[in-house]
């Protein structure tokens, strides 16, 4: 039985939600931070300092774990702040490998992205290579490839929200590419459930949500849920990579131009396999209850 974890990504989005799991699920947790602080507190977690990047600033912290859970991954890069996917996905992810090692411990929870592969974009490349390394490991892996994770403080619903403020939302191109949201905690218990499940034992795990929706179909689901009139109107994709390109590499702007490529490509996948193996719960969009604030906006409804 694995029972003691060593958590990276544990303060974001999605990790603060499966630290919850691990933590109603009674087993114990060293979460790797390097800023922010977990938000979950229990007597089974206990706080590591720690770089993923830089290997000495946590692999002793690693001894008494028998499982690793690596979430650490980003959507953008800031070079400048040698934030990068090469960094990121797959140098941090060879360290967590090394330290595993060096530790002996055996099981390895890797999470991917859905639309990882060999030739892509930077990020769908690098998810990739980060998954070879796992898999190439010999270590007792589990890797899972989530399509885009919708929760009550996600930045998926919650911005698109935000721009819905002023009645008007723009889309690129027909808005008919697909997507297949999937919910945070059917993530959570995904993760969790397959730490001591055999059947999960060296596999990769597409998770994706029980409805796909086009883009402009989640336009209306969300005005709808939070009680707005809108009118959309196409953007040509032309003009969106001219302003990406210009201005991708600004924080504050809203996509990139490898975004945009994935954005267009679709995501959505086959989650039966998943469903069956770990018999996961798994809500749909629609059943999300959300009052949509703004997040970090004072003052937004």
């Amino acid at each position: 039985m694995y029972r003691k974890i060593f958590l990276t990504g544990g303060t974001g989005f999605v990790g603060t939600e499966i630290l919850k799991e691990l933590v109603k699920n009674k087993y114990k947790v060293k979460v790797l931070t390097h800023e922010r602080k977990p938000e979950v507190l229990s007597n089974l977690v206990e706080i590591v300092n720690g770089d993923v990047k830089d290997t000495d600033s946590f692999i002793d912290s690693v001894k008494g774990c028998d499982t690793i859970i690596h979430l650490v991954g980003i959507i953008r890069e800031t070079p400048w702040r040698d934030i990068t996917f090469e960094r990121l996905h797959v140098e941090a992810t060879k360290n967590m490998i090394t330290a595993a090692k060096q530790n002996k411990i055996k099981r390895f929870i890797h999470m991917s992205a859905n639309g990882a592969k060999p030739k892509g974009t930077k990020y769908q490349t690098t998810k990739w290579r980060a998954e070879q390394l796992v898999k190439n490991s010999g270590l007792i892996y589990t890797i899972f490839r989530p399509s885009i994770i919708f929760g009550e403080h996600d930045n998926f619903t919650n911005r698109l929200a935000r721009q819905m403020r002023f009645g008007i939302v723009p889309y690129i191109g027909d808005g008919n590419y697909q997507l297949q949201p999937v919910s945070v905690k059917t993530v959570a218990e995904a993760f969790v459930k397959s730490i001591n499940n055999k059947k999960a034992f060296n596999k990769i795990y597409h998770l994706g949500g029980p409805e796909i929706y086009r883009y402009k179909e989640l336009l209306d689901l969300i005005a709808s849920k939070t009680g707005r009139k809108i009118v959309k109107f196409s953007v040509p994709v032309w003009i969106v990579r001219i302003f990406a390109s210009l201005f991708g590499w600004l924080p504050q702007f809203p996509i990139t131009n490898e975004q945009l490529t994935m954005l267009l490509e679709g995501n959505v996948c086959d989650y039966d396999k998943v469903k069956k193996d770990l018999k996961l719960s798994n809500p749909k969009l629609d059943s999300l209850k959300i009052k949509f604030y703004c997040i970090h906006q004072r003052g937004c409804k």
